[in-house]
């Protein structure tokens, strides 16, 4: 694949943009002063230009996801997902397109017993169900 890399300096940082031959572009910005909480960023733009996704990878390993639905033909227009420093999921979190939350967090290190809490909220922040899943397998839900 044919690729077209332009590098911009700006006060101590660089940022790296690479255009595909399909129109897409991935945008990398490096934290070279370390005054961030982040190492480095990559920003994904579909071939309309439109921001896909959003990776911060932070100082201390972990990273940040967020998943735009720039093509709006998800029920969700975003989803963020942390990883922990050892690359395991530890949480994702989905702003619906109604106005609503669902929140999953995951029993990355299986310290609780159970594996994955999922917590749904109206538009209006409240709680309305939550399902949990065991470690046994067995789904409880409130």
């Amino acid at each position: 694949m044919k690729l077209e890399i332009a590098l911009a300096y700006s006060n101590y940082l660089r940022d790296g943009t690479h255009r595909m031959d399909d129109g897409t572009r991935q945008i990398t910005d490096y934290d070279q002063a370390s005054n961030q909480a982040w190492s480095q960023v990559i920003q994904f733009y579909d071939s309309l230009g439109r921001q896909d996704y959003r990776d911060y990878r932070m100082d201390d390993g972990t990273r940040q996801i967020t998943d735009y639905d720039q093509a709006s033909n998800q029920a969700w227009s975003q989803s963020v997902q942390f990883y922990d420093s050892l690359g395991r999921q530890d949480y994702r979190d989905y702003c619906m397109d109604n106005g609503s939350r669902v929140f999953v967090d995951y029993d990355q290190d299986s310290t609780k017993n159970w594996s994955t809490w999922q917590t749904e909220y109206n538009a209006a922040g409240g709680v309305t169900r939550q399902v949990i899943t065991y470690d046994t397998g067995s789904v409880v839900t409130l």
